[in-house]
């Protein structure tokens, strides 16, 4: 433990830029997720509010935001 705390806090500076890069790195994440979150909830919305209550798709299409059939041939 002690050698841990003694590597990370020799160089302030590689310690600070390791900080930003992973802090960095979960705000692109989050920002990634924002939006597909978004996405998928402005592209849902016309299926939201129409009034029928049926949707025909293709057999074996799992989402209806883009093609994603299954790996393998129906």
């Amino acid at each position: 433990m002690f050698l841990a705390h003694r590597n990370l806090f020799k160089d302030k500076t590689r310690l600070a830029l390791s900080i930003g890069g992973v802090a960095l790195a979960v705000m692109l994440i989050l920002l990634l997720n924002g939006f597909l979150s978004g996405m998928n909830r402005q592209i849902t919305s016309y299926l939201d509010h129409t009034p029928g209550s049926l949707v025909v798709a293709q057999s074996g299409v799992s989402n209806l935001l883009g093609f994603n059939r299954l790996a393998y041939p129906s």
